[in-house]
């Protein structure tokens, strides 16, 4: 890095420089590039690089560490080199008096990648509000064999946007810079994930959010610009730097946020890098790890994968800079494919934390596994920094569900309740607070999201989480209630933390409980299929819209009222039971059209009532059996009623006499009343039976 460069950071808007100077990894990458004169290679430095991290914005004020530029407001309290026989790696720990900073290098010889993982933790006494991560590089990749700090840079992916989407992660971010003599001298920095966003152009700027909404770099790159000369026309060429930064929300008091990205310095390892970033995910734990059951998770989320291998943890400590790490195997699980989610799988054990001593460490899991499209076994890694702390109160808590399921269940409407049970720790300690946080992997972003569902507060001994504390995970995904516990030990052995990771919960968005109340609100739809369930009790809203579907069966009730509305259609068949009540009233207007056929049978009833009117037609055959008996004697007196049935045969002679008189007695009585609702439309066909 030029001179210039170094006096431009400088005077950066963070003020004067600290006197502690900040610990650096500092990489030098090796190229082959034939000696002059010979037909051999001899293996030339190509390029150094700086990291410059800063952290944005506490208290309207910058975080940032300038590495071997001279100053850093994050002081370095930890550097651990955690190399083993087939990773390279370091881990760094710093902090001021709001943030602790945590991250993982580790280093790929053979793609030349350096994977991060980092995790920011609000340490301070308020939260911190739009807090956003930037990581800037100035690789000047031609400076030692072409004296060149000009560059070839432009955007590959982005978040959000058509041109820069990535066919596979859709919340890739990848921005490239590579030489103008050769572009195999080639550096790119990225990350999938939502929240984060990259950019060229300017040498150092320290402005996070400003960085964060620029879009100079839209004039050039895009997904299918490739790191090639051919390709020259659509990058900006300029001695600048590449950014990657987040905007990460606002992180509560003791909250910790968490992410991943990739330095790549071969251009055709872009992809393994991405891959490597988005594919594999530690779950658990987060930050603090204690007790005897401590729990271990990570998912694998790859589409194509026929199988996967049990994954192994491990966890590196040492005790002094420069000495080896100490790698132990704390625990093995398989890899369980989640179902109903293609692609996915996820590795769960728990492991005795106590059995180590206190302070950071770094986790490891590694998992094989196998693709349909290849014969090739794929290895997976992920790293964090954790810290083991044991020496506080260790708590415990008994669950209690509202579905009376399975306690790893949580349904819409349902609640688990958490209640601090007898515990055996620290006898000498006494809990000041207990804060809850809800951490799940977040599927649609990327990362691994931490939610606070309750301050810090020394009554918090229970909680219960109720479905819309949950809302934002993913069907059938599972999540973890961590709480955090804060104690101090009454022999003045200071203050103490640890967590308890308290439940898995397996979300249900669908719901797989009936309901335990009526709905309230009237549906506005109809059902596209039949129920199958008969209901409880019957609905108190009248339906907006008619059922599609015809009733399979006769009803079994007779209905309560008369219809308000004339059916819109004939019915397509004839009833086959006939009305069990005869009417209670005399039609209120004679028919208006005469039958258009014939009764096919006799009515088993008389009429109540003479016709009012003669027929239009005389019959068109004879009787067909004729009375049998004769009378034997005249009647001695008028009838009363109107007989019940006709004779069942014809008189053999006819009467003596004829009768002299017409009948003297009138009907008893006339109708009662007549329809209060006239018919409004006429019947298409009269009934054939």
């Amino acid at each position: 890095m030029s001179q210039r460069k170094a006096a431009s950071a400088a005077s950066s808007p963070s003020g004067t420089s600290s006197t502690a100077r900040s610990t650096v990894l500092q990489a030098g990458i090796a190229a082959g590039k034939p000696a002059a004169g010979r037909g051999s290679t001899k293996v030339v430095p190509v390029f150094t690089f700086v990291c410059v991290d800063i952290e944005v914005p506490i208290r309207n004020a910058y975080l940032e560490n300038f590495g071997f530029l001279g100053y850093a407001d994050i002081i370095p309290v930890q550097f651990s080199i955690t190399t083993n026989d087939s990773t390279l790696s370091a881990m760094w720990i710093g902090r001021n008096s709001d943030m602790e900073v945590r991250q993982v290098y580790t280093m790929d010889l053979s793609s030349l990648q350096v994977q991060v993982s980092m995790s920011i933790k609000n340490i301070g006494t308020s939260a911190a509000s739009s807090l956003h991560f930037m990581r800037l590089m100035d690789p000047d990749p031609e400076d030692h064999l072409y004296s060149s700090y000009k560059t070839n840079n432009f955007v590959k992916y982005q978040p959000g946007y058509t041109d820069y989407t990535h066919p596979t992660w859709s919340n890739a971010a990848f921005v490239c810079a590579a030489g103008n003599v050769d572009m195999q001298f080639f550096a790119g920095l990225g990350t999938v994930d939502s929240r984060a966003r990259v950019k060229h152009h300017q040498v150092f700027n320290v402005n996070p959010t400003q960085v964060y909404k620029e879009t100079t770099w839209m004039s050039y790159g895009g997904a299918s610009v490739m790191p090639y000369a051919n390709y020259s026309s659509s990058m900006y060429y300029a001695d600048t730097s590449i950014y990657l930064v987040y905007t990460l929300g606002d992180l509560d008091v003791d909250s910790t946020v968490h992410y991943d990205y990739s330095f790549v310095f071969k251009r055709t390892q872009i992809d393994l890098a991405l891959d490597k970033a988005a594919s594999f995910v530690i779950t658990q734990p987060t930050d603090i790890v204690s007790g005897t059951d401590a729990v271990l998770q990570a998912i694998l989320l790859k589409e194509g994968v026929t199988s996967a291998s049990t994954c192994t943890f491990y966890l590196a400590s040492n005790t002094s800079v420069g000495a080896m790490a100490t790698w132990t195997h704390i625990g093995s699980a398989p890899a369980v494919a989640y179902s109903g989610i293609s692609g996915t799988f996820t590795c769960t054990t728990t492991f005795d934390s106590t059995l180590f001593a206190d302070g950071y460490m770094q986790l490891r899991v590694i998992v094989n596994i196998s693709l349909s499209t290849s014969v090739t076994t794929y290895v997976y890694e992920k790293d964090r920094v954790v810290y083991l702390s044991n020496n506080g109160t260790q708590v415990a808590y008994t669950v209690a569900n509202s579905n009376l399921s399975l306690s790893v269940n949580i349904y819409h409407g349902a609640t688990v309740s958490l209640t601090l049970s007898p515990y055996e720790s620290c006898w000498t300690c006494e809990i000041l607070s207990i804060a809850y946080h809800l951490e799940y992997y977040n599927g649609n972003g990327g990362y691994v999201q931490t939610t606070r569902l309750t301050a810090a507060t020394e009554t918090s001994e229970s909680i219960t989480l109720g479905y819309a504390a949950l809302g934002g995970l993913s069907t059938n995904w599972q999540a973890f209630v961590k709480a955090s516990v804060v104690s101090i030990d009454t022999n003045g052995n200071g203050t103490s933390y640890t967590t308890t990771v308290v439940l898995g919960l397996l979300i249900d968005t669908e719901g797989t409980l009936a309901p335990t109340a009526a709905p309230t609100v009237v549906p506005s739809n109809s059902p596209t299929t039949l129920s199958t369930v008969i209901p409880s009790t019957h609905p108190t809203v009248t339906p907006s819209t008619f059922p599609t579907p015809s009733p399979s069966t006769e009803p079994t009730t007779s209905p309560s009222f008369v219809p308000t509305v004339a059916p819109t259609a004939s019915p397509t068949a004839s009833p086959t039971v006939s009305p069990t009540p005869p009417p209670t009233a005399a039609p209120s207007q004679l028919p208006t059209a005469v039958p258009s056929a014939s009764p096919t049978a006799a009515p088993t009833v008389s009429p109540t009532a003479a016709p009012t009117m003669q027929p239009t037609a005389t019959p068109t055959a004879s009787p067909t059996v004729s009375p049998t008996p004769a009378p034997s004697a005249q009647p001695t007196a008028e009838p009363t009623a109107a007989p019940s049935i006709f004779p069942t045969a014809a008189p053999t002679t006819p009467p003596s006499t004829l009768p002299t008189a017409e009948p003297s007695v009138a009907p008893t009585t006339a109708p009662t009343a007549v329809p209060s609702i006239e018919p409004t439309a006429i019947p298409s066909a009269l009934p054939t039976a």
